[in-house]
């Protein structure tokens, strides 16, 4: 959940439908791509951009950018509410 909850912009090539995950935010500390199905890439295109840095912006700004949230448990559950329901069999 940290991941998502740290993900930045410049980490999204959402033309090739990719996340370049580096390293340092990754549970493993290796480089990464994940791809992006037509879904995830056209939630976060609908995402209004709050923050020059991160996808998903907490509230606390520092140095005029805000901070990852860090209570992930309520960001999983609005998370889970602002996305369409779904399943693995779907």
């Amino acid at each position: 959940m940290r991941e998502v909850g740290d993900l930045r912009w410049h980490e999204l090539d959402l033309d090739h439908k990719v996340w370049h995950l580096p390293g340092a935010g990754a549970k493993n500390e290796k480089n990464c791509d994940i791809p992006l199905s037509d879904q995830v890439v056209a939630i976060i295109q609908s995402l209004p951009r709050l923050d020059d840095v991160l996808v998903f912006p907490g509230g606390e700004r520092r140095q005029g950018n805000a901070k990852p949230p860090q209570d992930y448990w309520s960001f999983k559950v609005r998370l889970a509410q602002a996305l369409p329901p779904w399943s693995l069999g779907s």
